[in-house]
């Protein structure tokens, strides 16, 4: 397994991973209609253009299986909303279904932490569906729950929950 950082090319596959992800892990939680109408064509122009603006804050990692086929991936940059005092935040991270459970999640929250970290940012949260099966993987890596926060997709509100580390130093 290779991390390394996204590039303009990797787009269309992480758009791939993010769009599937959601679709499998969130089937329970997000209408239907609203994941069958997720685009490829639209994320993958989303994140080529969130990969052009990545920097010294603002980073995107991808995971790569032995074949070169992107299989995971993060995003991150400085926290976005101001909560508790933490500077940095992971935007996100979607693992393909199958890569689960095999430590490409952790791979690439220490990609995303040592980024952080060299930019000297100290803390970071993320935010994951408060239902979601993600809750359990952040807490065994240390993140403490901080806030519940609904937020509207489509017409539902949806939970989601913010995890936090006051000290990234644990996750490198």
């Amino acid at each position: 397994m290779l991390v390394r950082k996204a590039q303009t090319d990797d787009a269309a596959a992480i758009a791939k991973v993010n769009v599937d992800t959601w679709r499998s892990a969130f089937c329970d939680i997000i209408s239907d209609a609203y994941l069958e109408a997720l685009s490829y064509t639209n994320r993958e122009k989303n994140f080529r253009e969130l990969i052009c603006q990545s920097g010294d804050l603002s980073f995107a990692y991808v995971a790569e299986d032995e074949a070169g086929a992107i299989v995971g991936f993060t995003m991150g940059g400085r926290e976005r909303e101001g909560i508790n005092n933490y500077a940095g935040e992971i935007y996100a991270l979607y693992v393909s279904e199958p890569w689960q459970k095999n430590g490409v999640g952790k791979m690439l929250v220490k990609a995303a932490t040592g980024q952080l970290f060299q930019s000297g940012i100290s803390s970071l949260l993320l935010w994951t569906l408060a239902q979601g099966s993600a809750c359990g993987f952040y807490e065994k890596l240390g993140g403490r729950l901080i806030i519940n926060k609904p937020f509207a997709i489509e017409k539902d509100e949806i939970m989601f929950a913010a995890y936090g580390w006051d000290n990234i130093e644990v996750l490198l």
